[in-house]
């Protein structure tokens, strides 16, 4: 049976110059220098990606040889 499970809904800041969605709601990435950002965006991933938008590296690094199922 296919995998049904709804998809994530990730955080972004609003923006020019954005390359990262966050998974983490208290991720540094997403929520550090407040000066520079006063609009975030919740959307599906797909959303994120189709904005271009990649997966932030701290609040969801990729699995493998020194992602989080190594551990």
């Amino acid at each position: 049976m296919p995998d049904q499970r709804p998809e994530r809904i990730v955080t972004y800041r609003v923006g020019e110059h954005r390359e990262r969605f966050h998974v983490r709601a208290d991720c540094s990435g997403l929520t550090g220098r407040r000066s520079t950002v006063d609009t975030w965006a919740a959307v599906p991933e797909s959303d994120a990606r189709a904005l271009g938008l990649d997966a932030c590296r701290r609040c969801d690094p990729p699995s493998g040889p020194t992602g989080p199922a190594s551990a």
